[in-house]
């Protein structure tokens, strides 16, 4: 919300070798603001005081930001203070791009209680100050479930810290409602999660930003990578204004559903017949058999994936991690997977997942693709995704658009998407910033 958010040739598609999931799924997007400075926050002043907003010749408003951290969720329903988190999600998402794809408010409590691989924190913009006892970020703390006052939410930090690996950074979300903007709300947010990372040790911020396609004649932004491009909206320019680098472009992409016949069995024919190679699937969690062959493609999916010159390392993944990160994966999505087994070995070497949304049911995610090194040039890729495609159809056959992303140099996927049907539909920038 991390925040980070695309397709598409057949030229050698096998050789695919990963396929970004739009993982993040709370909105990896930030503040629209363009103040360029507004005081940051410390644990000892939980209330800032905006800049000044000017409005024609003669008013000026001066607002006042009351920052609030939300409690790890107890029992019971979201909080309203959640709920408005989720509706600020929903409104960005809808603005970028276009459709609704974010977790609803219940989805959000359940995952913010998963803590087992990543240490995490919600912190509210709020009009006004809540009367609570303090929290770990000496701020008022406010419930995340359970019953609680109305609180006007302006806008919200989600920080996640990876304690399994990757410990030197922190992905960030940060998003304000549309009728609070430009006034300091994101800047005040983003000196709350630098606060963070550095009292954890953390030395590196990463998020995500979701962009519509650039328009003709409008001026666009490149990232480090030199593939593809954003526009250079509010949101690129406020993150480039504080500190941020554009390391990585990715091409979000759409496949409306059904897919043509022909083209599948277009598709199919090119694919040429190896009785190496079985195809296993299954729907939300992993059999507990497959948990460790899972681990070892996870891994190499951390490292496979294109991520130009990102800071990220080599993420641990074994048989637990697999468990628990499955018990949450499958909170508000219902996940199809297919692998491939190498019969001669017995082990999985390639797979691909999709993520049925099910608190709107006619979008889904297609989010990992691997296939490994060894075992490229066999049209895996290919198969994983043409089976998953019918497993998909016959199991949830409401999923009438499949969303996805990619980063925009890797043509092997890109190629393989294209020729599914896949079209582009937008941007998604990756953001870097060293503390």
């Amino acid at each position: 919300m991390p925040t980070l958010t695309p397709p598409p040739a057949p030229a050698k598609p096998d050789s695919a070798v990963t396929e970004c999931a739009e993982v993040a799924r709370l909105a990896p997007q930030f503040d629209h603001s363009k103040a360029t400075s507004a005081p940051d926050v410390t644990r000892a002043s939980p209330s800032v005081k905006g800049l000044p907003l000017r409005i024609g010749r003669r008013l000026t408003l001066t607002v006042t930001i009351h920052l609030a951290q939300l409690s790890p969720p107890a029992a019971g329903d979201p909080s309203p203070a959640m709920r408005a988190i989720a509706a600020i999600a929903t409104q960005v998402c809808q603005e970028t791009i276009g459709v609704d794809l974010t977790d609803p408010a219940e989805t959000l409590v359940a995952k913010y209680g998963n803590q087992d691989s990543a240490r995490k924190f919600f912190v509210a913009a709020l009009a006004s100050t809540p009367a609570t006892e303090s929290g770990e970020l000496g701020l008022p703390l406010i419930a995340s479930s359970g019953t609680q006052a109305p609180l006007h939410v302006l806008g919200y930090l989600y920080a996640q810290l990876p304690l399994k690996d990757n410990q030197h950074l922190m992905e960030v979300t940060i998003e304000v409602s549309a009728a609070h903007r430009r006034r300091g709300i994101g800047t005040s947010l983003l000196g709350v999660a630098r606060q963070i990372a550095a009292a954890h040790g953390r030395r590196t911020l990463i998020g995500w930003s979701a962009h519509r396609p650039v328009l003709a004649g409008g001026e666009p932004l490149r990232p480090a990578t030199g593939v593809g491009e954003i526009p250079r909206d509010a949101t690129a320019t406020f993150l480039l204004r504080r500190g941020f680098n554009l390391e990585q472009a990715e091409q979000r992409s759409i496949l409306r559903l059904p897919v043509p016949p022909s083209v599948l069995s277009g598709l199919q024919a090119g694919v040429p017949a190896d009785s190496d190679y079985r195809v296993v699937q299954w729907e939300g969690a992993t059999p507990p058999a497959l948990r460790t062959h899972l681990a070892r493609l996870r891994e190499a999916m951390s490292t496979d994936i294109p991520s130009g010159a990102l800071e990220v390392e080599k993420e641990q993944w074994d048989e637990e991690r697999i468990s628990k990160w499955d018990a949450m994966a499958t909170i508000g999505t219902r996940r199809f997977t297919t692998a491939v087994e190498h019969q001669p070995t017995g082990d999985l070497v390639a797979y691909t997942e999709i993520g049925q949304i099910i608190s709107n049911p006619a979008h889904a995610y297609q989010e990992d693709t691997l296939v490994v090194g060894a075992h490229r040039g066999h049209r895996l890729g290919l198969v994983c995704k043409l089976a998953n495609l019918e497993f998909l159809a016959r199991e949830a056959p409401a999923v009438a658009a499949i969303h996805t992303w990619n980063a925009g140099e890797n043509d092997p996927m890109l190629s393989i998407n294209r020729a599914l049907g896949f079209q582009p539909g937008g941007w998604e920038g990756v953001w870097e910033s060293k503390l």
